[in-house]
C-alpha cells in the first residue's frame, strides 16, 4: 500500500509518502528499497534499505520535496519497492495547488 498526505500540496512544500509492504512470498527479501519518482518535476527520493522476512510487514515514510517553481496541476508519481530480484510498482497522482 502507498499513499500521499496531504491530498493537495503547494509548490515548495513536502508530501509524505506512507508505504506498507507485506512479504507474502515463501522467501526472505534482502536489500529492499522504496523509491518515488515524479518525472515531470525531476524528483527522485529513495528510502533506507531494509530486509523483510517471509510473512513480515514493513512500514516506511518518505518525505518528498516539491520544487518551489512547480506549476499547479496533476502529476504522476511512480512508487517502486524492490531489490535486484523482485520489484513492485504503483502509481499515484499528486495534486499541486
Amino acid at each position: 500500500k502507498a499513499h500521499f498526505t496531504p491530498d493537495e500540496v503547494s509548490a515548495g512544500d513536502y508530501l509524505v509518502l506512507s508505504t506498507s509492504i507485506v512479504n507474502d512470498w515463501d522467501e526472505d527479501w534482502k536489500d529492499m528499497r522504496v523509491t518515488v519518482m515524479i518525472y515531470e518535476l525531476g524528483v527522485k527520493i529513495s528510502g533506507k534499505e531494509f530486509s523483510l522476512d517471509s510473512g513480515e510487514q514493513h512500514n516506511q515514510n518518505l518525505f518528498v520535496p516539491l520544487p518551489g517553481d512547480t506549476e499547479p496541476g496533476q502529476y504522476l508519481a511512480e512508487i517502486t519497492v524492490g531489490n535486484s530480484k523482485v520489484h513492485e510498482t504503483a502509481y499515484r497522482e499528486v495534486t499541486v495547488i
